[in-house]
């Protein structure tokens, strides 16, 4: 029987799925900043839980032996977790909504359809020139299990894609790989560009001034992994002056975006909101219901997040 405490903005969602079920004693579920009492700390063995919110009291929990994120990245967690209680991420739930967040987007300009939805209020008939994604290239930085699913859905569409990562590993679905040492030769003469990096001392504004130069004024930049792995100020000079043909923004290091980020009114810049691929709890619950019969059957758990790299 574990001791599980919940904290998450869906804890009650949660705490509805995981009641009553065998071997699971929930002694808290709290949404956001709810004030944790002091046995809830001591009791506790197992922690589902918001990184951001268990981060600043983690250190807290007396008996703690497992950590399940409601995440794919962990990262408020990296530095504060104890090394010696494994922290589980999430996989396999997220690449389905990300590969249609992107696709979206790029089909979203290459059907023009801002042209197209201007000219219907002005009634018209001016007919604008579509492009076809087909033959275009995409370049993926992050060729995990979420950047594969973006490379599927690229390869069935037609296009040529490359992929970008600290460690490469075949797959019938890039074309070409690219490491960390290969930046700017995997920017060049890109149509679109995906960052799904994780935040680690490796990506931090590994999107920076000189990658933008080196991708081609038509090219659509998405981001959605991590917002600290863009240098937002060179991302604004580039969009400023239109080097880039547009930049969807999903992720950011302050969210929710300050009022006065310059990106609120660059019109080239389309922000999202932190939506392109969200937590559902009854993903999540599948796999946290998985990895605590690993637990108990003291075998190894899923999707174990290495404290060392980061992901």
């Amino acid at each position: 029987m574990i001791n599980l405490t919940i904290l998450s903005g869906d804890a009650n969602e949660y705490f509805t799925q995981l009641d009553g079920k065998a071997g699971i004693n929930i002694i808290a579920a709290l949404e956001n900043n709810q004030e944790i009492d002091d046995d809830i700390f001591t009791k506790t063995t197992v922690i589902l839980a918001n990184p951001d919110l268990l981060a600043p009291v983690v250190y807290r929990f007396t008996h703690l032996k497992w950590v399940q994120s409601t995440w794919a990245g962990a990262k408020p967690l990296i530095d504060v977790m104890p090394r010696s209680i494994p922290l589980t991420g999430i996989k396999g739930v997220f690449g389905v909504q990300m590969r249609e967040y992107v696709f979206a987007y790029l089909l979203h300009f290459s059907r023009q359809i801002d042209k197209m939805t201007s000219l219907q209020k002005e009634k018209n008939w001016l007919q604008p020139t579509c492009s076809t994604l087909a033959g275009q290239t995409i370049g993926i930085m992050g060729t995990g299990a979420i950047g594969i699913e973006v490379a599927k859905m690229a390869k069935a569409f037609g296009m040529k894609v490359r992929g970008f990562a600290t460690t490469q590993k075949p797959s019938p679905f890039l074309d070409e790989q690219y490491t960390l040492k290969e930046k700017l030769a995997f920017c060049e003469g890109l149509d679109a560009l995906v960052c799904l990096l994780p935040h680690t001392a490796h990506t931090e504004n590994i999107i920076d001034a000189e990658c933008m130069s080196a991708l081609p004024e038509h090219a659509v930049f998405i981001n959605a992994g991590r917002g600290q792995c863009v240098d937002i100020s060179a991302l604004e000079s580039a969009l400023t002056a239109h080097k880039l043909r547009a930049a969807v923004l999903d992720v950011f290091v302050d969210e929710p975006l300050p009022q006065n980020s310059l990106l609120w009114t660059l019109p080239n810049a389309h922000i999202t909101q932190h939506t392109a691929a969200v937590s559902r709890p009854k993903d999540i619950v599948d796999i946290f219901l998985e990895n605590h019969e690993r637990f108990c059957q003291n075998t190894a758990l899923n999707y174990q997040i290495d404290l060392t790299k980061g992901y």
